[in-house]
């Protein structure tokens, strides 16, 4: 990284729990409509191209994690 001592203080704060990262809904692409509709609402989604993933719509890994949830 261009600022380390930056990046490290940041890492800290979210590993601390005091800084957060937005993160996006997840959608399979065929429901790419219900997608649409979130984002006009709430803003950036994701899409899964993905046909052998399990769920309909999920949470990135991290967004889990977060919350105190295994990924």
């Amino acid at each position: 990284p261009r600022h380390p001592d930056l990046a490290a203080e940041s890492a800290r704060l979210v590993a601390a729990g005091k800084l957060t990262l937005p993160s996006a809904p997840v959608y399979k692409a065929k429901d790419f409509t219900e997608a649409l509709a979130y984002m006009e609402k709430n803003g950036k989604v994701l899409l899964d191209f993905n046909p052998h993933r399990g769920s309909r719509r999920h949470e990135p890994p991290l967004a889990a994690h977060h919350r105190g949830r295994a990924p």
